[in-house]
């Protein structure tokens, strides 16, 4: 069984584009148009950013 912990958000190009509020990659590229988050194999993406770090107290 899983559980959704989190969703993850994506920077939206009307709101806020700097990055490195929503996620840091190891050479990754975001696609603004279909808000596609391209990670290269063997690469890592982190999301304990400041829009997407998990919120304990909501649980």
């Amino acid at each position: 069984m899983y559980f959704l912990l989190q969703k993850v958000i994506l920077p939206n190009i009307d709101l806020c584009t700097e990055e490195q509020l929503y996620f840091r990659t190891q050479g990754g590229k975001y696609n603004y148009t279909s808000r596609n988050l391209l990670v290269p194999r063997h690469k890592v993406a982190y999301f304990d950013t400041f829009f997407n770090a998990f919120s304990i107290k909501k649980w």
